[in-house]
């Protein structure tokens, strides 16, 4: 039976879709070293993992220490877990990075998969520390062919590389979610829309995804109400989802949409699959800001549940636009009320326009997509 030591946060629902979708329990014996406090992991992940044997051991560093006692902290946990045929780690963490060089006898096979951010906002001095356990790894991941394009660009990264670098995306989970949703719709509008205090008279505008800074929902907000006429806004209501978002943000947002009539919905608690299915349905336009995105999930769930996108141009999804897919751009806030505003009175077209996009995902990001070619990479 193959042992294979997974290094992620399994309190993640993409590594519990995962693990759940590409693990082969008959021929894999799985541990999990978790970047996240266990207490963190969801009671139905944690059932799942114990009823198929995966022993989760905690990172155990602490917030104050440094950098140094962290790398040790972690060398030392590594080396107590012992042998392992795989070693993978979801997310390319720097800290990890010593530990796992030294130890790499430790491991027949050494896969590396990057998220998005790990590469995207990284310093000169995390990609330092991972330049060993590159040019040891078997399999480099990225979840986009932009992604790894955007890789070799970074002049520290060793272009001997290549042959060992592939593009492997995740299943996206939440497609029979959205499914369900867009029947409970037609089945129950009214029920539906009430679910985020929302009307069906009015188009729905969806404003990022969760509420940290860098999705850019403030600046998108601001742009949109001081350029955008109270006509337009008469027929409209935006959503704002806000997890994580801090109070002040929070007050400051409902302010300025009150000061101006806006009907709004701002969602700040954490959502199940069901109730981000239901909103991903409910929108009309998504409105995307955020400052880097490695064509997140969330974002394959709003072109599936066939939104209206309109997107950063800084935010660079060749990969879906050469398959077909439709979407609009913006290049700076002074742009998007325009923009906006085009997509609202052309709201039909651009819906028929972007009807694609949903055959589109199902055949970039879905599991029946991706799961052998992960399994294969375990071989």
């Amino acid at each position: 039976m193959k042992s294979i030591l997974i290094i992620a946060n399994f309190a993640s629902i993409h590594i519990y879709n995962y693990i759940k979708n590409t693990i082969d329990f008959k021929s894999c014996k799985v541990s999990g070293l978790t970047m996240s406090p266990i207490s963190s992991i969801p009671s139905e992940y944690n059932a799942y993992y114990q009823e198929n044997g995966i022993m989760i051991t905690e990172e155990n560093t602490q917030p104050n220490d440094t950098n140094r006692i962290k790398i040790k902290k972690i060398y030392k946990q590594l080396k107590t877990l012992g042998t392992f045929d795989v070693l993978h780690i979801h997310y390319v963490k720097h800290l990890y990075a010593p530990g796992i060089y030294l130890l790499r006898n430790n491991y027949k096979k050494i896969i590396l998969t990057f998220w998005g951010s790990d590469l995207y906002r990284s310093t000169i001095i995390s990609r330092v520390c991972i330049l060993p356990i590159l040019r040891i790894a078997d399999k480099i991941t990225f979840i986009t062919a932009t992604m790894k394009n955007d890789f070799f660009k970074k002049s520290i990264f060793h272009r001997g590389l290549r042959n060992r670098i592939c593009v492997m995306d995740y299943g996206n989970m939440l497609f029979p979610y959205i499914d369900s949703a867009e029947k409970k719709i037609k089945e129950d509008t009214l029920s539906s829309y009430s679910t985020f205090n929302l009307s069906k008279e009015r188009l729905t505008i969806t404003i990022g995804y969760v509420g940290r800074p860098q999705m850019q929902q403030k600046e998108a907000i601001e742009s949109i109400l001081k350029n955008i006429s109270s006509t337009i806004i008469d027929g409209v209501q935006i959503v704002i989802p806000a997890y994580g978002m801090k109070e002040g943000r929070l007050q400051y947002l409902r302010h300025i949409l009150d000061e101006k009539s806006v009907q709004y919905s701002i969602i700040p608690d954490f959502l199940g699959p069901e109730k981000v299915a239901l909103l991903r349905s409910l929108t009309d336009i998504f409105v995307h800001p955020q400052t880097t995105d490695a064509f997140s999930s969330s974002m394959q769930e709003c072109f599936y549940a066939n939104a209206v996108i309109i997107n950063g141009s800084w935010l660079h999804y060749k990969d879906i636009e050469n398959a077909g897919a439709y979407f609009l751009s913006f290049n700076s806030f002074d742009h998007l009320p325009d923009l906006l505003l085009n997509v609202i009175e052309s709201i039909d077209l651009h819906k028929q326009m972007s009807a694609i996009n949903k055959q589109v995902m199902l055949e970039m990001c879905s599991w029946d997509r991706w799961r052998q070619d992960w399994r294969s990479l375990y071989n």
